[in-house]
């Protein structure tokens, strides 16, 4: 199965050690131009950004709906726009489970934040 990403959930798991869980999960991971130059180009000597670069089960493709990703971006960053437009495009896996995964600061650990992680901090998922 493959799967979009937006930046976050790269830097984050990269951050804690956990990149590769992504690829256990998914398999292989579409970023468009955006989330690459992110991570990647602007994010040079930071966490994910030499990981996202040499790792072979992730494949940068450019986005073909320009127009639906500038409307996007009055409501998201150019990353967040742009994945879920290749994910509109390529028909891959995208959205709750990528975007959910997280830094949790008051489990100290990465964490799913389902409903169920999110009402036992007492938030709101």
């Amino acid at each position: 199965m493959t799967a979009v990403s937006n930046a976050s959930p790269l830097i984050n798991l990269a951050r804690i050690g956990l990149l590769d869980l992504l690829h256990k999960i998914y398999g292989s991971l579409l970023i468009p131009s955006a989330v690459w130059d992110e991570v990647v180009v602007q994010g040079a000597g930071q966490a994910g950004a030499e990981e996202v670069r040499t790792a072979d089960w992730i494949a940068r493709q450019a986005i073909t709906n320009e127009p639906l990703a500038q409307a996007l971006r009055q409501e998201l960053d150019a990353g967040e726009a742009e994945a879920i437009v290749l994910a509109l495009e390529t028909h891959a896996e995208f959205g709750a489970a990528l975007h959910r995964i997280d830094w949790c600061a008051d489990c100290r650990q990465a964490a799913w934040f389902d409903s169920v992680h999110q009402a036992a901090l007492g938030r709101a998922a």
